[in-house]
């Protein structure tokens, strides 16, 4: 059961990790409506994102890959490395974004933001 006070509070919404062992890393993240994290990219970690409330849209800092626009049930894996610089952004009008992040353990912190 989550409770508000293992939330980590962002500009954009929420994240709150579900399990974190030697192995693996899960985590909700709560984006309201209209919002965005910031451009970054990982040195290490290899995440893959699930919608479940909402729609999420993954960008690229690399115009050549294009945006993906992911509807609740559907998934997408972004490999490590500075060509896969992305932000998400919540794309719906009247609710906020819920989705599930996977990735590999030991990486919490392994994320270098961009100016855009």
């Amino acid at each position: 059961m989550m409770f508000e006070e293992d939330r980590i509070e962002k500009r954009w919404g929420w994240e709150h990790v579900l399990v974190e062992t030697d192995e693996y890393c899960v985590k909700y993240l709560l984006m309201r409506r209209d919002q965005r994290c910031s451009m970054h990219y990982h040195e290490h970690k290899h995440e893959t994102v699930t919608c479940l409330i909402g729609k999420l849209v993954i960008r690229f800092h690399n115009r050549n890959l294009p945006s993906i626009l992911l509807y609740p049930g559907q998934s997408r894996s972004i490999p490590a490395g500075k060509e896969n610089t992305h932000a998400m952004r919540a794309e719906h009008e009247f609710v906020d974004t819920l989705y599930l992040e996977s990735s590999g353990a030991g990486h919490l912190d392994d994320a270098i933001r961009i100016a855009e």
